[in-house]
């Protein structure tokens, strides 16, 4: 193992790790996904979730498809993936 995620130490993480994932599933950039492995995931990150912040990520997971959905995959917009001041602006818009 190279590492470790704990995605879900704060509703802040949990949020993010779900906008940032979904948006990229979303977006169809998920290296070697198919699309049905990609809507299998897509579906997992936005209906299910246990633990205490699971709404949190479900939401950021929904919000990253809408992302995906407005954002023409070469927007430049999806720079912003990678900016925690943005992210953090747009999670806490979404509270």
């Amino acid at each position: 193992m190279a590492g470790r995620t704990r995605f879900n130490q704060s509703a802040w993480h949990a949020w993010r790790a779900g906008f940032r994932e979904c948006a990229m599933l979303a977006r169809g950039c998920e290296y070697g996904s198919t699309d049905a492995e990609a809507q299998a995931r897509l579906e997992v990150w936005t209906l299910t979730g246990t633990g205490p912040y699971a709404e949190d990520a479900m939401r950021g997971a929904r919000a990253g498809v809408a992302f995906a959905v407005d954002t023409p995959p070469d927007d430049g917009m999806w720079q912003n993936l990678n900016d925690p001041a943005w992210l953090a602006r747009r999670y806490a818009a979404s509270r």
